[in-house]
């Protein structure tokens, strides 16, 4: 299992659009289908094809102020798949001590995570970057997300976590308080981190260039500066 992956995980898992597409059978099932319909029908078909693609045109970069260059655009997102605390574990004792889903962790029935996402806004590009992150909390706070965990949290009153994730693209980050916001039913939490000189809380407050994002991702590999460093 890889500690992290690509897109923040921000839906919860679910199957979309799969009763839509039994409902489109059951209507093409029920068509008599003459010489003149079915010229009909792939015309249509061709029609649609022909716009949707048109419409899911994507621009493939654009370019930088900050160093002149044409970025390609690449993934917005990077999540951790399990918190950090997880991986404390003996591999060889996980499957006894840990209790685990892409949403929710409990160790040792005495320490409990849930899986959330902190947003930063990419301010030239008008979209956001999103980090899948655990956090630490109560047993009290853990039952209760349980219970709103299928319906619309998102008007409950926030409560307190701790980070749990691993030194990937910001350093430090590790113990750091959270204020979490539940969502939609379909939705993971929103984590705020709390106030403090960490690079990432100023660049969750201010939000950063699409060039600053790169940078943050290619720092994983070692490849670009230090992200925690002005």
């Amino acid at each position: 299992m890889g500690r992290t992956q690509w897109g923040s995980g921000k839906g919860k898992v679910g199957i979309p659009g799969l009763t839509g597409g039994l409902e489109l059978v059951g209507i093409v099932g029920m068509i008599r289908w003459t010489p003149r319909v079915m010229l009909i029908f792939l015309g249509w078909v061709a029609m649609v094809m022909f716009m949707g693609s048109r419409k899911n045109k994507k621009i493939d970069g654009f370019s930088c102020k900050e160093c002149g260059r044409v970025h390609a655009f690449g993934s917005m997102d990077m999540a951790f798949h399990r918190p950090s605390a997880y991986f404390d574990v003996p591999e060889e004792e996980r499957a006894s001590r840990c209790k685990e889903s892409d949403d929710l962790c409990r160790i040792d029935g005495e320490r409990h995570f849930i899986r959330g996402m902190a947003l930063i806004s990419i301010v030239d590009l008008d979209d956001t970057f999103a980090w899948g992150m655990w956090a630490e909390v109560s047993k009290e706070d853990f039952n209760g997300y349980l219970r709103a965990y299928s319906v619309d949290g998102s008007l409950l009153p926030r409560f307190p976590g701790r980070l749990s994730v691993e030194d990937f693209g910001y350093r430090g980050l590790e113990g750091h308080e959270v204020a979490i916001q539940l969502g939609k039913s379909s939705e993971r939490p929103e984590f705020y981190l709390t106030p403090s000189d960490h690079a990432f809380y100023r660049d969750q407050i201010q939000g950063i260039t699409y060039h600053r994002s790169r940078e943050i991702l290619h720092a994983m590999d070692g490849r670009h500066p230090d992200p925690n460093k002005d």
